[in-house]
């Protein structure tokens, strides 16, 4: 080996150093974030936000599970709703009918959700784009009316199930400590498809979304990455579902299915798919935002109109939704960070205030 590329070869060194040093950062920084929002959530934002707090949380853990698949393996799913009520119910059943503790639950939410998510894995081996998206809904149709509706063991019937709030050592009954449980999850989740993304595993997917052949002739069995896609994304559903019904505390048939598939994949098509931070600024518009203009009276009609305005800018300007949009805003800032960082504080700033004159003027803030 020559100088020249001894020398050539000991470059990399200090981008993967510097790289580790940046993921460490993230992480302390998200770990602070999360920190503050345990303790800030519940202490300022009230009953009502505490539980609106969770819910946005929870329906980034669905956008999660979605991005599993989107994001990873560039697999569409519209099933996502379906693979949710499956976990719910299943939490529910075991813990009506057989009396098994919240964890057990959910240990058997996300068991359940398995064999369904391996089920459509395998014809999706053969399907991409608009005809897997189409597969995957008639097969979330065919659960919904086979194991939903034509089980009412498991589901209720038309009359739903009703769980309570666990108890785990300590009662979970009220809004904010059940908020810091369904934290505790949603950080567990997001640690684990972050260093998940970042492993072997995860860069072989991620080769598999952008080009099949091109990853095929690299070694990479792409069968096997799919099927991983699909049985995670199930898991990670799973444990929503058994969340989402303890915080509600009841479901109803209404509650899952096409309605909530089609709303998730809206939330991560807005949000990114291709980012974890997707999940989470989709959850945010599609939860916490609408909310906020729900509380406003006048605002109430032009929820959906924003909606729509949202996804109609994202298609067509922003390709990788709101995490590319701030991503690349990010890189502006970092380029000349003197007065272009002022200018992004006091556009956050503005935000933060009319989220606040939200919050404490509209009709339903202050509940």
């Amino acid at each position: 080996m020559s100088v020249a590329t001894a020398r050539a070869s000991a470059f990399p060194i200090p981008r993967s150093v510097g790289g580790a040093v940046g993921a460490r950062r993230q992480m302390a920084v998200s770990g602070a974030a999360l920190a503050v929002a345990a303790v800030a959530i519940p202490a300022l934002a009230g009953s009502y936000w505490t539980f609106v707090a969770s819910y946005f949380l929870i329906y980034a853990l669905i956008g999660l599970s979605l991005i599993l698949l989107m994001g990873f393996v560039g697999q569409i799913s519209l099933m996502a709703g379906t693979v949710v009520g499956i976990g719910a119910f299943t939490s529910a059943a075991v813990e009506n009918h057989f009396g098994w503790p919240f964890w057990a639950s959910v240990l058997a939410a996300t068991a359940a959700t398995l064999p369904f998510s391996l089920a459509v894995g395998f014809p999706a081996l053969r399907l991409r784009g608009l005809y897997l998206a189409i597969a995957t809904l008639a097969f979330g149709r065919l659960i919904e009316e086979l194991l939903f509706r034509g089980w009412p063991w498991f589901s209720g019937g038309f009359a739903g199930v009703a769980v309570r709030r666990p108890s785990l050592g300590i009662s979970f009954a009220s809004d904010a400590r059940y908020f810091w449980l369904v934290l505790a999850f949603f950080a567990a989740v997001v640690a684990f498809v972050y260093n998940f993304s970042r492993s072997r595993i995860g860069r072989a997917m991620r080769a598999t979304r952008d080009n099949e052949l091109a990853a095929q002739s690299m070694g990479v069995n792409i069968v096997k990455y799919k099927m991983m896609a699909f049985f995670l994304s199930g898991a990670v559903a799973g444990v929503a579902g058994a969340l989402q019904i303890h915080l509600v505390k009841s479901a109803t048939l209404d509650g899952y299915g096409f309605y909530l598939s089609f709303i998730v994949f809206i939330m991560v098509v807005i949000g990114g798919a291709r980012s974890i931070w997707g999940a989470v600024l989709g959850g945010w518009f599609m939860i916490v935002q609408t909310e906020l203009l729900r509380g406003v009276e006048w605002l109430t009609r032009y929820t959906d109109i924003g909606i729509g305005v949202g996804v109609l800018w994202v298609v067509l300007s922003n390709p990788e939704g709101l995490a590319g949009f701030f991503r690349d805003r990010w890189a502006w800032v970092r380029e000349k960070p003197r007065w272009r960082a002022a200018v992004a504080a006091l556009f956050a700033a503005a935000n933060v205030a009319t989220f606040w004159l939200l919050i404490h003027y509209g009709q339903r803030g202050g509940a």
